[in-house]
């Protein structure tokens, strides 16, 4: 009965200890290498488990991540497809989001981002600042993206240095700012923006052809009106079309 008691401690406790003794940190550098990401720093921690990453660098994206935190549902690391919770720190916000791997599905939240601190390489012809909250829902499938729809609030929304033809002002204010988009087909996404302040209304219909593989190269495709309150353009409605890629982006 003793030999039985020690081979049942013996037999439960085997997993733990290979759990321990499994060298997780190697396979996270190897798995970030292949998906060709960059860090300063990896840090596994086992009981819970958790990884922890500082500046992480995307190749698709402009910005990087100053801190991303990956909980692995444990449950899952034994089947085909692996769920994951993220945090990160990220355009002096924080973006939450839930995933699996291979991803076909994440669920995101977004709070108290700085638009200017995601958009310092934007070619566009004004400066931009606002705090972003909302979230939404992305689907892929074959690394395209295939579905989703979500909304978000820009509060405090400002434009600066305006100089576009005939229109130039030093600053708009056009307060808080509604964004949806809804995935209508494959890679290609519906932008809508609508937002209304004391010195200028804003308008934005268009879509985004996503290149999700790399970001900068996704067509844009967006007709903006924008209706100044203040002189000397008070009340003229000015039009103009964002066009090209993100990278490359003309106005006319």
């Amino acid at each position: 009965m003793r030999k039985l008691i020690v081979v049942l401690i013996f037999l439960l406790s085997f997993p733990f200890f290979l759990y321990l003794t499994f060298p997780i940190e190697r396979f996270v550098e190897n798995s970030l290498c292949h998906q060709k990401i960059s860090c300063k720093k990896v840090e596994v921690r086992r009981l819970p488990l958790k990884v922890e990453l500082d500046d992480v660098k995307l190749s698709f994206l402009p910005f990087k991540l100053d801190k991303v935190i990956i909980n692995p549902q444990v449950s899952s690391l034994l089947s085909e497809e692996k769920r994951f919770n993220v945090l990160a720190r990220v355009c002096g916000g924080i973006l939450k989001a839930d995933a699996n791997y291979p991803v076909h599905s994440v669920k995101f939240k977004l709070e108290k981002l700085r638009v200017e601190n995601c958009l310092k390489k934007s070619s566009l012809p004004f400066s931009i600042s606002g705090v972003l909250f909302g979230g939404g829902t992305l689907s892929f499938a074959k690394n395209s993206l295939v579905g989703g729809s979500g909304n978000f609030k820009l509060q405090n929304l400002k434009l600066r240095k305006i100089a576009f033809g005939l229109l130039s002002l030093p600053s708009a204010d056009i307060g808080d700012v509604k964004v949806t988009y809804k995935v209508k087909r494959k890679n290609v996404v519906d932008i809508d923006v609508k937002g209304k302040g004391k010195d200028a209304r804003l308008s934005v219909k268009g879509y985004v052809n996503l290149n999700v593989r790399q970001i900068e190269r996704s067509y844009v495709n967006l007709r903006v009106k924008l209706t100044p309150y203040v002189e000397p353009f008070k009340g003229q409605t000015f039009s103009f079309r964002i066009k090209g890629f993100l990278e490359n982006l003309s106005f006319k």
